[in-house]
């Protein structure tokens, strides 16, 4: 569920950031509105990430083996994310283009996010997780 929600707030806060790198008229009015939106965004991004790491245990998840797979498969999806948004495939017509670049976008915002998320679910787990000792036999 968590994930979910995390998907959704990032979605948001990157339509309010390119909306908000769109004002374009410097009026005193735009100036000044681009300024708060850009605190209140900041602000909202932390809270964002704040209700994702809730309960979140640095120091052991630090020693996980399993965290620092989360952190390599993030840096990855990075890596694919900027791949799949910078593919041009060609394609016929603006608006098959269009539809290409929604789908790989949406992709490519869906995979950081998952991993993003993983990372997250990594540093709420108790010890014992990683820990083949302490694990019941089935």
């Amino acid at each position: 569920m968590i994930m979910i929600w995390a998907w959704f707030g990032h979605l948001v806060l990157l339509a309010v950031f390119f909306w908000w790198t769109g004002i374009s008229d410097a009026t005193k009015l735009n100036v000044a509105l681009s300024f708060v939106v850009a605190i209140v965004w900041l602000v909202a991004f932390f809270w964002l990430q704040r209700k994702i790491f809730v309960g979140a245990q640095w120091s052991k998840a630090l020693l996980r083996p399993r965290f620092w797979g989360s952190v390599i498969l993030f840096i990855a999806s990075l890596a694919v994310a900027k791949l799949l948004i910078g593919w041009i495939p060609e394609i016929p017509g603006t608006a098959w283009q269009l539809f290409s670049f929604v789908l790989r976008f949406g992709l490519a915002w869906t995979l950081v996010n998952a991993t993003w998320t993983g990372i997250a679910w990594q540093t709420t787990l108790p010890p014992s997780v990683d820990s083949t000792a302490s694990r019941p036999l089935d």
